[in-house]
């Protein structure tokens, strides 16, 4: 799988809380996602990437046991959650990560939300670090809806709709999702869908469905996103228009 250099578009979000500069920076905005369809994102608002970071690495070194009683349905018989809360590992598979999603705080008794589209989180208790790391989960989780909503309002602008013309297809009740994911050094028995060219893959390639993917980048040299025109070697296939958006 070839890498190559490739010099990504930078949106500035300070830049766009200035009226004489916003419809600039929503145009560079849209221009990015037409052409190169991956960008970064500048001064994000309350996004705390080195928080994000501890709590990252707190969850992940919990005991296999207390991620355990956080897994979904598919590996906690007594989890309601078809989606929302842990996964673990899963040797064999080509994709080698663990991970753990949350979406909105939803109260667990609020019947004004159909529990197919929105699950209750899941949290560790009990534990020294967990109320900080709900907290803060919590903290990003809307800070980072919040940015995901500034986003849209600028691509609608930059398309001439009127900064409001996703706001009812996405909110209040968004179905975002905050993932946190670990991807371990791989040893042992790799199955052979699992390696390119000599180099052991922990996540194979694929395709998302979705909007609009904000992650954080920790400056690791891990990930080849194919930016080519589609063709059977693309990793980002037409399937579902989509954008990778990155914090740095």
């Amino acid at each position: 799988m070839a890498a190559s250099n490739i010099d990504l578009p930078v949106i500035d979000l300070k830049k766009a809380q200035d009226p004489a500069k916003r419809l600039d920076v929503a145009r560079k905005l849209v221009h990015a996602l037409e052409t190169v369809g991956f960008l970064y994102i500048d001064n994000a608002k309350d996004l705390d990437s080195q928080k994000l970071m501890t709590n990252t690495r707190w969850f992940f070194s919990l005991p296999d046991e207390e991620k355990q009683q956080l897994s979904r349905r598919q590996w906690n018989p007594f989890s309601r959650n078809r989606y929302r809360g842990y996964f673990p590992l899963q040797e064999g598979e080509i994709s080698y990560k663990e991970g753990f999603e949350i979406g909105q705080e939803i109260p667990p008794d609020d019947d004004t939300i159909h529990p197919f589209f929105n699950e209750p989180n899941v949290w560790p208790a009990g534990l020294e670090g967990s109320r900080a790391f709900h907290s803060d989960m919590v903290e990003y989780y809307y800070a980072a809806t919040h940015c995901g909503a500034e986003i849209l309002r600028l691509v609608s602008l930059g398309c001439d709709l009127g900064e409001e013309w996703f706001e009812d297809m996405f909110f209040p009740n968004s179905l975002s999702t905050l993932r946190l994911l670990h991807y371990p050094a791989r040893y042992g028995d790799v199955p052979d869908e699992a390696v390119d060219d000599g180099t052991v893959l922990c996540c194979s390639e694929h395709s998302d469905s979705g909007k609009n993917y904000i992650t954080t980048a920790y400056h690791h040299v891990t990930t080849y996103y194919s930016l080519g025109e589609n063709n059977d070697d693309d990793e980002e296939e037409e399937e579902e228009e989509s954008s990778m958006i990155t914090m740095r």
